[in-house]
């Protein structure tokens, strides 16, 4: 197997050892995904690795040892984890790697002198990495083929290098301990560079060699100082022109588009903004057609501006005080568009908070044109739902279906869905005895759509992010009855099963659990999804295996989903010629392309 791309796939959970056997591998990317736990030190076997792409996971620990073995890497993105300690120094004997994206280390000090050795880099992203170090302890100069140099949100000090390679197009120095003057390279053309949130010496010189405003976003923000001019400012971002609204504020236009590393500050040098970051396509700034009703100054709405990485506003020359600072933000949805393919929306990924006239507070989702079924058959079947109603159920109120966008009106649970709880920014701690609990209540849950509903409904398409938690963490499934309605997206544990490891995808961060109940879970799941009606048990039947009141059947066959994606050309097959491109993300913004690739699985 050469290439595995499992790019936002909701895969969940560590990365398996066994990993280290697909020793042919060249290409793999797990980003985007709600994975956990440590880098199994079995990712230091697949030596033949070109590129390799964790960014956007959960993944915690440090970077392995192990990943020195990979001396054959051309492009690693590791950023947007909560990995921890120093940027291991193996990497800078890594000396074919062209592409690193490391960010968000959360503690340990890194310096910077490991890229010294690394004269093929052409992409270099280590923001918010604690690197403190001299700037002068590197020679910028010798990277001839690097393109774009991310080193923001760190503790670097000294001033900038005397000279740059003339490759270099993008330059982010931002938020740094920077001092001294500004060079004369800083003068190029076509050079994106941001300085702010330094300490340089701007005179006069240094002034003109830079895009007007930037002596005011240095750290002591020099302007204005003793002698403030204002008491607010309001900006409507992206838009050509400005607004005055009902209340007689006046929203400035912020017309100028930011491109990967630059800043702007008005004329009246009354604000700024500083944008870092390659944007998902050219423009920064989107456009909504879409009329926006029942709200106030709807204009305001139409327009809004995007930063893949930091997007600042700065108030400047205002007078001491205290102040009120208010956002309005408007969801904006491009179900027709490239814009909204690009930011990876799924079928039901837009939630509106709201409430009904009797003071029920809703979630709204939108749904999109995904569905394959008309208008009159979306509303009977909504309808039909809408009537099934049970514990751990998640209650629908209806739907609105005036537009192309149907939108379904739900009970809003405070605690949010089941895979942020466990793999987002949740501040709800579930132990095993909270987990158990809510495995039980989704199996409950199935057993009233299966077999004690009046209308029997089969869900199809169970995951965390489907099930939500009320204020009491009980659990209620959402999108019952929908879901057959989309494109199935299948993971799977059966490997580790084969391998006697089934226990390997229990959630690292549980230190204490009862390994008897995660065996009995992880076996029923797997009974779930054998092939042949007659070896699947009723879902009352499962809740009686999961409580212990009735044995588990032993599995001995692989799942048959699994053996119906291989022969889709999804998995482990011998001799399948397939053709490949990367996704269009971060890490794989080269836009390789691999055709007639043999995956070949031992």
């Amino acid at each position: 197997m050469l290439v595995r791309n499992l790019f936002r796939n909701y895969l969940t959970g560590p990365i398996p050892s066994f990993i280290g056997k697909f020793t042919s591998m060249q290409y793999l990317s797990l980003s985007f995904n709600p994975l956990s736990g440590l880098l199994p030190k079995e990712l230091g076997n697949l030596t033949n690795l070109l590129s390799l792409g964790i960014s956007s996971d959960n993944f915690t620990g440090s970077l392995p040892e192990e990943l020195g073995n990979l001396t054959k890497l051309q492009q690693l993105s590791a950023s947007d984890n909560v990995f921890k300690g120093k940027i291991p120094a193996y990497l800078g004997t890594m000396t074919n790697l062209e592409d690193i994206w490391i960010g968000d280390i959360i503690n340990g000090v890194s310096p910077l002198a490991f890229i010294s050795n690394m004269a093929s880099l052409s992409t270099l992203i280590l923001r918010n990495c604690k690197i403190s170090s001299d700037l002068g302890a590197v020679e910028f100069s010798m990277f001839k083929q690097l393109k774009l140099l991310f080193l923001g949100n760190n503790s670097l000090t000294g001033k900038l290098p005397d000279g740059i390679s003339s490759s270099l197009k993008v330059i982010d120095f931002s938020y740094n301990q920077l001092t001294g003057s500004i060079p004369s390279w800083a003068r190029q053309n076509n050079l994106q560079l941001n300085l702010v949130a330094n300490n340089f010496l701007l005179d006069t010189t240094s002034e003109s060699t830079l895009p007007w405003g930037i002596n005011c976003l240095q750290q002591d923000t020099p302007c204005f100082r003793g002698s403030p001019e204002y008491y607010s400012f309001a900006v409507d971002c992206g838009s050509n022109a400005s607004i005055r609204g009902s209340d007689d504020t006046i929203y400035e236009a912020d017309p100028t588009n930011l491109g990967a590393a630059t800043y702007y500050v008005t004329g009246q040098t009354r604000w700024g903004v500083s944008s870092v970051g390659n944007a998902i396509d050219a423009k920064n700034i989107i456009y909504s057609s879409q009329p926006f009703q029942n709200v106030v100054d709807s204009e305001l709405f139409e327009t809004a501006r995007m930063s893949s990485s930091s997007l600042r506003y700065y108030g400047l020359g205002l007078e001491n005080g205290n102040y009120t600072v208010l956002l309005q933000f408007a969801e904006l949805a491009f179900p027709d568009s490239q814009t909204w393919l690009s930011l990876g929306r799924r079928v039901f990924d837009i939630y509106i908070q709201g409430k009904l006239p009797d003071e029920r507070v809703i979630a709204v989702k939108q749904l999109s044109q995904s569905s394959h079924q008309g208008t009159s058959q979306f509303v009977t079947e909504v309808a039909t739902i809408s009537a099934v109603q049970h514990r751990n159920l998640v209650i629908l109120h209806g739907c609105c279906i005036d537009s192309k966008t149907p939108l379904l009106v739900y009970e809003y649970l405070e605690n949010g869905s089941l895979d942020r709880a466990i793999f987002g920014d949740s501040n709800l701690n579930l132990d095993w005895v909270m987990r158990f609990e809510i495995i039980l209540g989704i199996a409950r849950g199935l057993t009233y759509l299966h077999e004690e509903s009046s209308v029997r409904i089969v869900h199809r398409d169970i995951k965390a992010s489907n099930v939500l938690l009320d204020t009491n963490l009980i659990p209620k499934i959402s999108d019952f009855g929908l879901a057959k309605l989309y494109d199935e997206n299948q993971t799977h544990a059966w490997g580790l099963y084969e391998m006697d490891q089934a226990l390997g995808i229990v959630d690292p961060s549980l230190k204490e659990f009862d390994k008897d109940e995660a065996f009995r879970v992880i076996y029923v799941a797997l009974v779930c999804t054998q092939g042949s009606p007659h070896q699947r048990p009723p879902m009352s039947k499962v809740v009686t295996m999961l409580t212990g009141d009735v044995d588990v059947a032993k599995v001995v066959t692989k799942p048959s989903y699994i053996t119906e994606w291989q022969l889709r050309g999804g998995g482990y097959s011998s001799n399948t010629t397939s053709s490949y491109a990367w996704s269009s993300n971060p890490e794989l913004s080269r836009q390789k392309e691999i055709t007639e690739v043999s995956l070949q699985v031992r």
